[in-house]
């Protein structure tokens, strides 16, 4: 890095420190108040429905603190830190959470959690919150950009890593940290990064990116107070993207120039899902869903059922035969088993249960996953296609085919606002917020800018409004 410039955790200093609401386009905006209200949704919908509340919900109790900061969709309240975490975990529960490519990772549930705990602990405006989680998102983004590729297949789990580097960068802007203690909050937060693939299909993985959200607001608090880190934390010999990559290329001159040029929120821009599993399955059970009703397939004619994808989606499905509904969400043969037989895969179906049914299971031996050679190219691990191929028990088959970013949800086909609203408010029913309650907490988040007080809708969140 040359000295003109300073090192790379100075750049992105520089950019944290001077990038504000009336210098970010409108577009990002935008897109990020419709990732603040998906986050805040499937953060709901885990909050009540879910077993493992409460035990998180127990472990931040017995940790002490000011109560400063929401467990969302409870009366709780904790240290920032632990809300964070909490709700970031929970965020994160269903896999139901918005995804970005770019750093092969879910972005929001690392940095909304983050942002919203230290907002609602120093009334931060809605304006502060938003510039802070496209702040938050580009760096993060921009990082992922040129090494989560080779980062997330080496084993490590991009939304706990770069999601914590996102929300480091999100809490030191919503802190107001000048330059030098920035420049410190990276470096801690680069040391405090972690998160293992290994962990997909359990419980552990959804607190991958609580610690993140935790990970970032402890950076940027220690160093506000002065806790001091390396000013090489990236570029150095036993640095963040060396160690990472276990040495790796990687092109640093792409991160700084691409800051802002465009905004990551915008282009390549943010996936919200249609399925509460991993993205991997989503194309699958798109073409499967339309298989069986172009074709009126029943379970009891299929002969077998295969799966055309790319090399990386086998890396991410690493549960064959799940015993849980948590390993049924990274199971290409649970999702397509359920898919075909009740046609339909929506938040009810991943549960221990539905993944141990007879029928289900009957299905799932006749799934198999196949990688074809035009499909194994690294260089286009986002294009491509995915095709599901049924042959029936009289010798009869039917394949779809789609192209992978052709499904609803990505930036190329989004999901329009009356479909975002129906997923919130299927996900907000399903925990203790009353139908005012949830009607104003759209009403504030779409209006976010206008917010003078974050509190306000913190209140709502927590059972207070």
């Amino acid at each position: 890095m040359g000295s003109q410039m300073g090192t790379m955790s100075e750049v992105l200093a520089d950019f944290i420190v001077n990038t504000n609401f009336r210098n970010i386009p409108p577009e990002a905006i935008k897109v990020s108040k419709t990732a603040m209200m998906d986050t805040i949704g499937v953060n709901l919908c885990a909050s009540c429905s879910e077993p493992v509340s409460s035990l998180f919900e127990k472990f931040v109790e017995g940790m002490g603190g000011r109560p400063d900061a929401s467990i969302i969709g409870t009366s709780l309240k904790c240290a920032p830190p632990y809300a964070a975490m909490v709700n970031g975990t929970l965020a994160h529960y269903l896999d139901y959470d918005d995804i970005c490519f770019q750093m092969r990772g879910h972005p929001s549930v690392a940095i909304a959690p983050a942002i919203l705990a230290l907002g609602e602990k120093y009334f931060c405006s809605g304006k502060e919150v938003l510039e802070s989680y496209v702040v938050g998102f580009e760096v993060m983004a921009k990082i992922g950009s040129v090494i989560a590729l080779d980062h997330s297949e080496k084993g490590w789990h991009t939304t706990g890593t770069l999601g914590t580097i996102g929300a480091t960068a999100a809490s030191a802007k919503i802190l107001k940290l000048d330059r030098e203690k920035t420049v410190m909050a990276l470096g801690i937060g680069a040391s405090k990064a972690s998160g293992l693939r290994q962990n997909f299909g359990t419980i552990c993985k959804p607190l991958h990116a609580g610690n993140a959200a935790k990970n970032g607001i402890e950076a940027a608090m220690l160093a506000e107070m002065g806790l001091t880190s390396s000013k090489n934390i990236w570029e150095g010999k036993y640095g963040f993207l060396d160690t990472f990559m276990n040495g790796g290329a990687y092109d640093l001159q792409k991160v700084l120039e691409r800051l802002g040029q465009p905004f990551s929120v915008i282009s390549p821009g943010i996936v919200f899902k249609k399925y509460s599993s991993c993205s991997s399955t989503h194309v699958a059970i798109e073409a499967m869903l339309r298989l069986i009703s172009t074709y009126n397939i029943t379970p009891e004619r299929v002969k077998s059922i295969n799966c055309d994808v790319n090399y990386r989606v086998p890396q991410d499905l690493i549960h064959h035969d799940p015993k849980t509904g948590a390993q049924g969400r990274f199971s290409m043969e649970f999702c397509l088993a359920t898919a075909l037989i009740e046609r339909r895969v929506d938040l009810g179906q991943f549960e221990d249960r539905k993944v141990n049914d007879p029928q289900i299971r009957n299905i799932m031996k006749k799934v198999q996953m196949n990688v074809p050679p035009e499909l194994q190219n690294r260089d286009k691990v986002d294009a491509g296609y995915t095709m599901v191929t049924i042959e029936l028990i009289d010798g009869q088959k039917h394949s779809f085919r789609l192209e992978n970013s052709s499904i609803k949800g990505f930036p190329s086909n989004p999901l329009t606002r009356e479909e975002l609203l129906e997923k919130y408010r299927k996900c907000a029913e399903r925990s203790a917020l009353k139908r005012e309650q949830m009607d104003r907490s759209i009403e504030l988040i779409e209006h976010l800018e206008r917010v003078t007080n974050i509190k306000e809708l913190m209140d709502i969140l927590s059972l207070e409004g």
